[in-house]
Parts: structure tokens; C-alpha cells; sequence
């Protein structure tokens, strides 16, 4: 802790990070100051582009994870997921943007749990523009990490328009408002209950992607007409959090 008590300041990107530090000892005063995120409108040409090479136009629900391919990411809670809803007659297509020490490893538990046809491992993506159509053409961006906290890529996908599914309890799950911004879930591939059940109907409808704005998790505008199936209440963008994401480099992040 000698390092942490040496710092003028010390910032951490959310409260659960900064719950960390003082059990490891530190007791000084941590500012929590959230990430940002880049507000960017999707480039329309990318957008068809991306629709038209992943064949999205022929499927109901996109699922999306952009991040390293490392089981530590919980990916395989991922792919239990999709084979669950497989069986359920839900017509979903699953990209994996990423690369890592796993990828093979990912390849073949796809093979093995015969989701073939309906996961694709589209590699690293470098292009900003077709990240971001990949972010507007998901109807849920999948991000279960246990590992991580404050991720990027949940705030990337929210400029988007696209909501977030994440493991309850979870350091990454953090900004979540169950039921508002996005949804929260128990780590069990194969939990059940009635709120559960309401949520999955969410996914094996469909969201039929349409005309016109539409809520969604940052300022209440569901980029490219995405609209929430008949008894599915849409991600809305009321009781944003209070605390302003801060776009300068600081003393020490943790």
C-alpha cells in the first residue's frame, strides 16, 4: 500500500474497484469517476456492409461479444446460453469479436455444443467504424466476466443503442439498472424463474429492426429502428446515473 499512500490522488473507475482497495489496506479518500465513452453516429455504408458479410438480415437476434477469446471472460456461460435457446426454437446468430489464448479451444466447444451454424468467431476487429456497425446491428451485446470491471465495450455498445446482458453481482455489471439499461443474471446457464422467463421471451422474439427512435441505454434513441417484441418492457434510459464520466487521465486508476 506504500505506492497508493505516496499518491496525491487516487481515482478508480467504480465503487466495487474502490471497495477493493481499502480491504487491501488503503485508507485514504478514493474519487470514483466512472469511464467515458465516445458518442459516434454509425456510418450507414459500414452498417450494410457489415449486415450483408455476417448475414444478419436472415436472423431475429444478433448476440454480440467483442473482448479477448480467454475462458476467463466467461464465455462459456456464452455458448451453454445459445445452446439452451437453440434447443427453444430461438433463431439467433452469435459473433465472438476477438482474439486470444482460447480460440481454438472456443472453436471446438462451438463444434461440440453444435452451434456450427449459429457462431462465428469474426477475429479481431481494428476498424472503428465496423465495431461500431457490429455494436448497432446486435440485438444484445453479451458480456458475463466475472474477471473484469468497467468494461469499455458495455458503454461502446450502449452508444449504440444496444443493451447488455451481464452476470449479477458481477464488478462489470456495475452501471446496470436491471430491467432499465440493460439486464442482470444469475451465472447458471440453466437458471429458471419467472423473471428469467419473461427476459428469454425478449430474446426468442425477436427485436424487428424497423424505422424510427426507439428507447435506449444512454439518451433514449435505439439507433437503427430496434424495436422490443410484444410483452418486453425495452431497456429505457430514466435514472441515469449521477456520476459524470471523467475524459482525463489522472493521478492513478485502478
Amino acid at each position: 500500500m506504500d505506492f497508493y499512500e505516496r499518491c496525491d490522488d487516487v481515482w478508480a473507475v467504480g465503487s466495487q474497484t474502490a471497495d477493493v482497495l481499502h480491504e487491501y489496506g488503503y485508507k485514504g479518500y478514493i474519487h470514483v469517476i466512472p469511464n467515458g465513452v465516445t458518442r459516434r453516429e454509425v456510418d450507414e455504408e459500414t452498417f450494410k456492409l457489415v449486415q450483408a458479410r455476417y448475414e444478419l438480415n436472415e436472423v431475429q437476434n444478433v448476440f454480440l461479444f467483442v473482448g479477448q477469446l480467454n475462458w476467463k471472460k466467461n464465455i462459456l456461460r456464452i455458448l451453454e446460453a445459445c445452446a439452451l435457446l437453440k434447443k427453444q426454437g430461438c433463431d439467433f446468430r452469435l459473433l465472438l469479436a476477438g482474439q486470444g489464448p482460447d480460440r481454438d479451444a472456443i472453436r471446438r466447444k462451438i463444434a461440440e455444443l453444435d452451434l456450427e451454424a449459429d457462431a462465428l468467431l469474426v477475429g479481431h476487429i481494428t476498424d472503428i467504424k465496423t465495431l461500431d456497425a457490429l455494436y448497432a446491428s446486435a440485438t444484445l451485446f453479451l458480456f458475463p466476466s466475472l474477471y473484469d470491471n468497467a468494461p469499455m465495450v458495455v458503454r461502446e455498445a450502449a452508444s449504440m443503442g444496444t443493451p447488455s446482458i451481464l452476470a449479477e453481482g458481477s464488478s462489470a455489471s456495475e452501471i446496470i439498472r436491471d430491467g432499465e439499461n440493460g439486464w442482470l443474471c444469475r451465472d447458471d446457464s440453466e437458471h429458471r424463474d419467472p423473471e428469467s422467463h419473461r427476459r428469454s421471451r425478449y430474446a426468442q422474439g425477436g427485436i424487428p429492426k424497423g424505422q424510427g427512435d426507439h428507447p435506449h441505454p444512454l439518451d433514449g434513441h435505439h439507433r437503427h429502428g430496434h424495436r422490443p417484441v410484444h410483452g418486453a418492457d425495452p431497456p429505457g434510459a430514466e435514472g441515469r446515473s449521477e456520476e459524470k464520466a471523467h475524459p482525463h487521465p489522472v493521478t492513478i486508476i485502478i
